[in-house]
């Protein structure tokens, strides 16, 4: 999947909002996947995923960039639940790639060394 940007995480919470709590979970986690699927097909084939876009999430819902919109409502209790939802899932995601993988990441040293006693 492309890099997430927040408005990536704002467009999927608003497409999650509207759907009934129990839909939101499953919901997020089948576009998470069709976003990484539609960046493994650009990058072999070099065009656009039909129905699913550009690997991003954004592209995933169907959000054209250049198009201006509303700002997500944070008033709103569903929206609200659907950026934990996202966030949750995306970090679950992650996770999961990473542990298919078989990659662990490791923090950059910051130069600084601790001694324990």
């Amino acid at each position: 999947m492309r890099p997430v940007l927040s408005g990536d995480i704002f467009a999927l919470a608003n497409e999650l909002a509207p759907l009934p709590p129990v839909e939101r979970h499953r919901t997020c986690a089948r576009l998470l996947q069709e976003a990484d699927w539609a960046d493994k097909y650009r990058k072999r084939r070099g065009a656009l995923h039909p129905r699913w876009g550009n690997g991003s999430l954004m592209g995933r819902v169907g959000i054209d960039p250049g198009k201006p919109r509303g700002s997500p409502a944070f008033q709103s209790q569903g929206f609200c639940a659907s950026v934990v939802i996202v966030l949750e899932a995306l970090q679950d995601w992650r996770d999961h790639k990473r542990a298919c993988s078989g990659r662990v990441d490791v923090p950059k040293s910051s130069g600084k060394t601790e001694i324990s006693p």
